[in-house]
């Protein structure tokens, strides 16, 4: 099979996390003999972007209608359709932990949910590590991919307890072509993605931006122990489970804009300004940061959020407001700081007690990042250094305006 010399850069980048002492021993020369790779290496090559740009990567550069095993041309074809997979690649959060379980309830190296796109896959590196003990740097990167290929599959697979079987086979199916011919090209290790620019002392630099980028998403991802009440809203289209940090304590302390204070129900993301509905600071919670976009908070007191839904009495308000159509009357609704409406208060800021459930309002105008949401959340535990975990459900979401 000729392969172009493209393809035989799709896997670089994710190598680079490899560079600062990943493997222990630290003599990393690029040749085959095994390593004592660490448990860590795997988590920062998982949780940063590497692996998951060296994966785009191959599949930007892979020839489909070439490939001569038609079950795999076939999967890929679907898979790949107006770039689906890499659009699912770059959404799905990889998480680490020791209890990543099957369809069947089995503990196994990775999982994720079948017929769910964009939901999480686990990988339980502890159990990688003992797997991949005496494997070279190439080839733990390649199981990875391989690995993380298969769990993507099964996102594009029906949930079928009769096909279990069908759907196990076609991904090792993809996963071993995919271990095949990364092999089979040779892939290049340790090395910059672009190696002609900047003085090496940039590629450093860059190199630690991704493991501290790295870092930041592990510090800001949820323990599973910590809300093993509400596994079922965990990464989910329309609730889920985020932490979020104290705006005093970290912002400018990170390379995430908002220093994790900040977070968006509509795209889950932490970035301040991307869509960003809610901050935590001095130990409150507020909605409206920028332009025209405000939000109402109110409280609901200590209750599940299974009990919640529309017709709940201090959502009605929330429920029923309309937003103004012009900035004059926009900015008039963004002025009510504090109101009482049926009984209920309302505010943009507010404090909090652990347990209490708030429903918000949030509107944020414009036409990449608008937004208008009603969404229900509940406060299930601070930690030490006044970070909250919370877990939410989105109640309604409107149709978004521009403030003009």
């Amino acid at each position: 099979m000729k392969i172009n010399k493209k393809l035989k850069d799709t896997f670089l980048f994710g190598f680079i996390l490899f560079s600062t002492s990943a493997f222990a021993g630290g003599n990393i020369s690029g040749g085959g003999n095994p390593y004592n790779i660490t448990e860590g290496a795997l988590n920062l090559l998982l949780e940063g972007q590497g692996l998951k740009k060296a994966m785009i990567n191959y599949l930007i550069t892979l020839p489909v209608n070439k490939i001569e095993d038609l079950v795999v041309r076939n999967l890929f074809n679907t898979m790949m359709k107006d770039n689906s997979l890499i659009k699912d690649i770059s959404k799905t959060k990889y998480l680490i932990s020791e209890s990543c379980k099957d369809s069947a309830n089995e503990h196994t190296p990775a999982s994720t949910l079948v017929g769910q796109m964009g939901s999480d896959i686990c990988f339980n590196t502890k159990k990688l590590v003992s797997t991949y003990k005496d494997l070279n740097e190439e080839e733990v990167m390649v199981k990875l991919a391989s690995l993380a290929f298969h769990e993507h599959t099964h996102h594009y697979q029906r949930p079928d307890k009769e096909k279990m079987s069908r759907n196990e086979e076609d991904a090792n199916r993809l996963s071993g072509y995919v271990m095949i011919t990364a092999k089979f090209v040779q892939l290049p290790l340790l090395k910059w993605s672009n190696p002609g620019n900047g003085p090496i002392e940039f590629q450093e630099i860059q190199s630690l931006f991704e493991i501290i980028k790295a870092k930041e998403q592990r510090f800001l991802t949820p323990r599973p122990e910590d809300f093993k009440n509400y596994l079922s809203y965990y990464s989910q289209k329309d609730s889920g489970v985020f932490k979020i940090l104290p705006r005093e304590k970290y912002d400018d302390k990170m390379s995430i804009r908002g220093g994790g204070a900040y977070y968006s129900f509509k795209y889950q993301d932490h970035q301040y300004g991307y869509g960003s509905n809610v901050e935590l600071s001095m130990n409150q919670l507020s909605s409206g940061f920028a332009g025209c976009d405000f939000g109402y908070l109110v409280s609901l007191g200590n209750v599940e959020l299974d009990e919640i839904n529309e017709t709940h009495p201090a959502l009605k308000f929330l429920y029923d407001f309309k937003p103004a159509d012009s900035e004059p009357d926009i900015r008039k609704q963004q002025s009510r700081r504090e109101f009482e409406e049926n009984g209920f208060n309302y505010s943009e800021r507010t404090k909090f007690k652990i347990g209490e459930v708030f429903g918000l309002r949030s509107v944020n105008f414009g036409e990449t990042y608008g937004s208008d949401l009603l969404v229900v959340f509940k406060i299930i535990k601070q930690y030490e250094d006044g970070s909250l975990l919370i877990v939410w459900k989105k109640i309604k979401e409107f149709p978004s305006k521009n403030c003009t």
